[in-house]
């Protein structure tokens, strides 16, 4: 998700707040086991969206709704707009659903109903009510007020206040859809004007994590790298899928470069590891990826065939640079791509895949355009090898790198593991 702070003050924020009592003697229930969190850093966040999502995922998570940009949203981000129906007392309605079962989100799954909070912004043009219905063990629901009209105004309520004719939700359920919809005060011959934002679901009030988020979203505008302006995209989806990899397990062999085209006799992996030094990048050694012989392996089908033998190496990356010939080889086709990635992802070894440039050829730009498509899909970090060679009259020579290429290339993709490294330790191991 796009990383940006919250929209509201936080003056405002607290004066839109809808409180909602809970018994004092209420607490967290126990963990849940292995417990899935969108951000690993906020562990009191259970799922959120601020609806920018890809569209592949707004088709699958969202039901009855548009996402629109501008007015009411004064940062001309998304929101949702949900749909017209027709209300039991002849007034126009709207509605929109979220899917969670299509989402790796649990809850309450073990936890108390009543410290799991539903979040969300409401503008509506004009007095109204949202009633938020949840299916779990059962369908529940509560209806609140929406403060004022024609502002954002922040509404909460917790699980355990939904009900159905007194039937709860029960800590070991889990909520499979959630819906929002907004009921006018009067009957009017036209919908009423509502957009919905940053929706959250927590464990606990939702106040302060509202604004860890917020905290959050901020220092990932510092972290964010786009292929425009440094040759490399990393963004919050991609952080997050790197944290999870050296939460679960931190590898500490070599970072394993593979090169199409690179000798085997290792002088390849010296000007790597010369411009580490360079860069200041201590306590990391790039290796050449080889087959037991020794020799380079020539392309992504290679690559796939002895990751086995490679992921002996314990190593904590894979820089794979993609020449322009496999682009066109493979054109839309990227299935081999993907089982490389998700095999790397799954032995928590940290991917970063290097685009080759763009140029006129339809297959190659299938190539890319699915390339990166899959790798913002997936969260991972990937490069531009046209960055790299924007200022190097000669990269390639027959085929093949020249010198002042892979130097290029080098500075490139050193620099680019060097930033996923700082901003996954900050403060160094």
């Amino acid at each position: 998700m796009k990383s940006r702070a919250c929209g509201l003050s936080v003056a405002a924020f607290l004066s839109c707040l809808w409180a909602v009592r809970t018994p004092a003697q209420d607490a967290p229930g126990p963990a849940a086991a292995a417990s899935w969190r969108p951000i690993p850093e906020l562990p009191s966040l259970l799922w959120y969206t601020e609806f920018d999502e890809s569209p592949e995922e707004v088709k699958k998570i969202f039901e009855r709704g548009t996402i629109k940009k501008g007015p009411p949203n004064a940062e001309n981000d998304n929101m949702m707009a949900p749909s017209a129906v027709q209300g039991d007392n002849k007034a126009k309605e709207v509605e929109f659903f979220i899917k969670l079962s299509t989402t790796p989100a649990r809850f309450p799954d073990k936890q108390n109903p009543n410290q799991v909070f539903i979040q969300f912004q409401v503008h509506s043009n004009e007095p109204g009510n949202v009633i938020v219905w949840a299916r779990a063990n059962v369908g529940a629901q509560e209806s609140l007020t929406v403060p004022k009209a024609n502002q954002w105004c922040t509404l909460k309520v917790s699980l355990g206040a939904l009900s159905d004719k007194g039937d709860r939700i029960k800590p070991d359920s889990v909520v499979n859809e959630i819906h929002l919809k907004f009921k006018p005060s009067r009957a009017g011959e036209k919908p009423p004007e509502v957009f919905f934002d940053k929706v959250l679901v927590t464990l606990g009030p939702p106040e302060r994590t509202a604004l860890m988020l917020q905290a959050w979203q901020a220092k990932m505008g510092k972290l964010t790298r786009s292929l425009a302006t440094d040759g490399f995209c990393y963004d919050d989806k991609a952080h997050t899928t790197m944290q999870k990899l050296t939460l679960a397990a931190h590898r500490k062999g070599p970072v394993l470069v593979f090169l199409p085209g690179a000798s085997g006799n290792g002088e390849a992996a010296a000007q790597w590891n010369a411009v580490a030094t360079e860069m200041k990048f201590r306590g990391v050694k790039f290796e050449a990826a080889q087959d037991p012989r020794r020799m380079s392996l020539a392309g992504l089908n290679e690559i796939r065939a002895f990751l086995p033998y490679l992921m002996k190496l314990d190593p904590q990356a894979a820089l794979i640079v993609v020449s322009r010939e496999e682009g066109d080889r493979l054109g839309k086709e990227v299935d081999g791509v993907r089982v490389l990635l998700e095999r790397l992802l799954a032995n928590r070894c940290i991917p970063l895949l290097c685009l080759p440039a763009a140029d006129a050829g339809k297959k190659l730009e299938e190539f890319l355009k699915a390339a990166t498509k899959l790798c913002e899909e997936l969260g991972v970090p990937y490069a531009d090898q046209g960055f790299a060679f924007k200022n190097v009259p000669a990269p390639f020579a027959d085929g093949k790198l020249t010198a002042e290429g892979e130097k290029a290339l080098c500075n490139l993709l050193v620099a680019s593991y060097k930033h996923i490294q700082e901003a996954l330790n900050p403060k160094g191991r």
